[in-house]
């Protein structure tokens, strides 16, 4: 959906005591760029196994 809306980045924030969640949006391509703030870029295709 954020593709189809020309999106270039999302972003999350997940509290840094929230460990199941922050592995959970790493498996999926997001990286971490603060204490509590995630980014997903929009087209990027990196393997993500094995990060949690």
């Amino acid at each position: 959906m954020a593709k189809e809306k020309g999106m270039q980045t999302v972003k999350a924030n997940i509290y840094s005591f929230n460990a199941q969640s922050q592995c959970m949006f790493e498996s999926i391509g997001f990286k971490k760029t603060d204490e509590e703030w995630y980014e997903f870029k929009i087209g990027e295709t990196e393997s993500t196994e094995g990060i949690c």
